[in-house]
């Protein structure tokens, strides 16, 4: 009974991070996207939100489900007792997100114009995205860290990842003109 007791406390402190995280990550986008827009006006911001479509499509592929499966399988082996196999779990899922975070990098880098391209129609917005490319292989290490974490019940660090990943910007944002800078 005590043990089950622990989980509950454990659970309820790990959603409570989770939700004070999420309301730092709210009043952080809220404060940052108005002033943002001001500063780097309409061309600028028609070149950061074409490189955060990319971006944004590269950072779900990479860290949707993967984190979540190597916590299940830490917790599970954590269960066990098995740390043998947690080393095992979290040394190959290493690997596995450093993989996915250098091809993602290397092909928004490389392949910069011509998703410039795809998502504007113009090649104006290029070194916007070039500009974010070393950003998913790091956004990869940091799910690796958080599915390690996550997995024995420590939400702290995925808490401040997610504050320090931030706001998502409005994906359905209106085109600006750009005809003028092409």
């Amino acid at each position: 009974m005590k043990d089950e007791s622990m989980k509950k406390q454990n659970f309820l402190q790990g959603a409570a991070i989770l939700a004070a995280a999420t309301l730092i990550v709210k009043l952080l986008g809220f404060l940052f996207k108005t002033p943002l827009n001001y500063i780097i006006g309409e061309t600028g911001s028609s070149y950061f939100y074409n490189a955060y479509r990319v971006y944004d499509v590269l950072l779900m592929i990479s860290t949707t489900g993967l984190p979540v499966a190597m916590s299940r399988m830490i917790s599970e082996a954590q269960t066990l007792g098995n740390h043998a196999q947690i080393r095992k779990i979290y040394k190959t899922a290493l690997y596995v997100f450093l993989t996915i975070g250098i091809v993602g990098s290397l092909g928004m880098f490389l392949f910069s114009k011509p998703l410039s391209v795809l998502v504007s129609n113009s090649e104006t917005s290029w070194a916007a995205i070039a500009a974010l490319a070393p950003c998913v292989l790091i956004i990869c290490m940091i799910s690796a860290y958080r599915g390690f974490f996550q997995g024995q019940s420590n939400m702290a660090p995925t808490s401040i990842s997610q504050i320090f990943r931030g706001h998502h910007p409005p994906r359905h944002r209106p085109e600006p003109r750009l005809a003028a800078h092409a």
